[in-house]
C-alpha cells in the first residue's frame, strides 16, 4: 500500500509546475499550474484503474478474485478551496464491488469533520459482503446531513492514538508555499527534458514521463523535502528512498503519460507500474487520473453547532447497526430499558407476527405442553397486547386440533 501511495503521490506532484510559453513544451509546463493556480479554486477528479494485468499463479483462485475485485474500484469526486476563509471541502464517492461509499469532509484550520453519510455507504458495503448489518429507519434519520470530528469517528470506533489525527488543513498556508516551491523546481528539471517528446494535437498537449525522469523528479522533490527537519527522519523519507532506489536498480517500464486539453483544462494522467520489483514478472497496473480544474464561488460552509454530532451519538448509532434482529432484541432486553422504545417495540411486534405464522404453519407442533411452554418464555418480553394476539394464536391451533 505504501508504494501505490507514493505512486499517486508522485502524479499529483508532477501538477505542480508553473511555466508558460508557445512551444509544446512551455505549454504543457504551463497548463500543468491550472489544477493550483489561484484562478482555479476547485476541481473534479476521477481515479479508476484502466488495466490490471497477473502474470503470476493463473490457477490462483483468490488471485483471480482479487484482480476482478481491484479492476472494478474507482474514486470520484471534487473539492474546492476558499483561501479567504481558509476553509476546505471535499466530496469523495468510492465505487466498490458495483457498492458505493459516499465521503465528505470539510475542514479549517482548527476543525475538521466528515459527514456521517459515510455510516450508511460502509453499512451498505458490508451487506454486499454477506455481513447483516442494518441501520435502523430512525437511528438513519439521526444521523442524516450531520459531521462528526474526524478524531471523534475514530475514538468511536476504538481506534488507538486518536488524539494524533492530522488536521490536514491546519497549515494549509505553509503547505502552499512549499507547493510552489516545489514546483518551480520541478519546472526546472521539465525545461532540461528532451523538447521533442512533447507534442500538441488539435488543443491536446501530450507528454510521457520516462522512468529516468521520473526518478530525476522524485530525487529533486525528495531533495527539497529533506531540508525540512520533520521529513529526514520520517517514514516517508525511508519510504520514498527505497522507492528511488527500487526504480534504479530494475530494468521495468515505467510510464507516466500525461494529456491537457488546453480549451477544457481537464488533464488525464495515465500511471502505468509493475507490481512486482521480479525481472521475468509481468504483472502490471495502469492507474488512470482525472482532474478538471473549476472556480467555485459559492462560500464553503462550516457544519452548524446542531449539525455536528458527539462520539457518544455515533457510538449509539453504531451500537444499534446489528448483526440481526434477534441479537438486537437480545441487547435491548438484558438492558432492561426497551419498554418505552418504540423501535424495540416494533421489532418485537414483527417477532410476535413471525411466531405466530410459525404456529399457523406448523400446528403439529403445538401441544398443550408445548403451548405453555411458550407462554412462560415470553411473557416478560412481551406487552399485555401483543402477548393476548400469541394466546389467541395457540388457543385457535389447539381448538382446531380438537375438531
Amino acid at each position: 500500500m505504501k508504494k501505490i501511495g507514493l505512486y499517486i503521490s508522485m502524479g499529483i506532484l508532477l501538477f505542480l509546475v508553473t511555466a508558460c510559453g508557445s512551444d509544446p513544451r512551455e505549454q504543457f509546463i504551463n497548463e500543468l499550474s491550472n489544477v493550483w493556480s489561484k484562478e482555479y479554486n476547485a476541481a473534479a477528479f476521477e481515479i479508476k484503474i484502466k488495466e490490471l494485468s497477473y502474470e503470476g499463479n493463473k490457477d490462483d483462485l483468490r488471485m483471480k478474485m482479487l484482480m476482478n475485485q481491484l479492476k472494478m474500484l474507482s474514486i470520484e469526486g471534487k473539492y474546492a478551496i476558499d483561501a479567504v476563509d481558509d476553509t476546505f471541502e471535499m466530496e469523495v464517492t468510492a465505487n466498490i464491488l458495483d457498492e458505493k461509499l459516499p465521503l465528505k469532509y470539510i475542514g479549517n484550520k482548527n476543525d475538521y469533520y466528515v459527514s456521517t453519510s459515510f455510516v450508511s455507504g460502509a453499512i451498505n458495503l458490508a451487506k454486499s459482503f454477506d455481513y447483516p448489518l442494518e441501520l435502523r429507519e430512525n437511528q438513519a434519520k439521526k444521523i442524516e446531513g450531520k459531521y462528526i470530528e474526524i478524531g471523534k469517528v475514530e475514538e468511536a470506533l476504538g481506534f488507538e492514538d486518536s488524539n494524533e489525527t492530522v488536521n490536514p488543513f491546519k497549515d494549509a498556508a505553509s503547505l502552499k508555499k512549499k507547493e510552489e516551491k516545489i514546483a518551480r523546481e520541478m519546472k526546472k528539471v521539465i525545461e532540461n527534458f528532451d523538447q521533442k517528446t512533447f507534442k500538441k494535437e488539435n488543443d491536446m498537449l501530450k507528454h510521457t514521463f520516462t522512468k529516468a525522469e521520473i526518478i530525476k523528479l522524485l530525487e529533486k522533490i525528495n531533495a527539497i523535502a529533506a531540508q525540512e527537519d520533520n521529513y529526514k527522519e520520517s517514514e516517508y523519507k525511508k519510504d520514498s528512498d527505497e522507492f528511488i532506489k527500487e526504480l534504479k536498480s530494475n530494468s521495468q517500464k515505467l510510464d507516466v503519460a500525461v494529456k491537457i486539453n488546453q480549451k477544457t483544462k481537464k488533464m488525464d494522467m495515465e500511471i502505468t507500474v509493475p507490481l512486482s520489483v521480479e525481472e521475468n514478472n509481468k504483472s502490471i497496473l495502469t492507474v488512470m487520473y482525472s482532474i478538471t480544474p473549476q472556480k467555485k464561488t459559492k462560500k464553503i460552509k462550516m457544519p452548524s453547532e446542531k449539525e455536528i454530532l458527539s462520539k457518544e451519538e455515533l457510538q449509539e448509532i453504531l451500537f444499534t447497526a446489528t448483526l440481526d434482529d434477534d441479537s438486537y432484541l437480545d441487547e435491548a432486553v438484558e438492558s432492561g430499558e426497551y419498554e418505552n422504545d418504540p423501535e424495540v417495540q416494533q421489532l418485537l411486534n414483527e417477532k410476535i407476527d413471525e411466531i405466530i405464522q410459525d404456529i399457523e404453519e406448523n400446528p403439529e407442533m403445538i401441544t398443550e405442553e408445548s403451548a405453555k411452554e411458550i407462554k412462560e418464555s415470553v411473557a416478560e418480553i412481551f406487552t399485555e397486547e401483543q402477548m393476548d394476539k400469541l394466546n389467541t394464536a395457540l388457543d385457535n391451533t389447539l381448538a382446531s386440533k380438537l375438531l
